[in-house]
């Protein structure tokens, strides 16, 4: 029968949990990514290493990422001009339907 051979723990480091979380102000969750680790694991080892918890909300000493730039909004012509398109290509079932609804399509942004 093979002995099984464990690999060393190297989140049960208490100088390297507190350099990562405390002096780096890593999460958790960004610890257990570097360490091969799960979340859990690492909340185990800080609270048996007594290395008190952080409270939640932004880290200090961080930089927020900017957010997503909006979309620029429609122009009024432009909505207008949807509109129109759609209540036309709702109530006509002529050969002119496909035109305006490839050119909502166009207006869209998807063709």
């Amino acid at each position: 029968m093979e002995r099984r051979v464990s690999r060393p723990r190297i989140y049960d480091d208490k100088d390297l949990l507190t350099r990562m979380y405390v002096d780096e102000g890593m999460t958790i969750a960004e610890i257990a990514r570097e360490l091969h680790a799960t979340s859990v694991t690492i909340q185990k080892y800080l609270k048996k290493h007594e290395i008190p918890p952080r409270g939640r909300g932004p880290r200090k000493g961080r930089r927020r990422t900017a957010p997503p730039p909006r979309r620029a909004m429609l122009s009024e012509e432009v909505r207008r001009r949807m509109l129109e398109l759609v209540r036309s290509a709702i109530t006509d079932a002529g050969p002119d339907r496909s035109a305006r609804l490839r050119e909502l399509e166009q207006l869209i942004g998807l063709s």
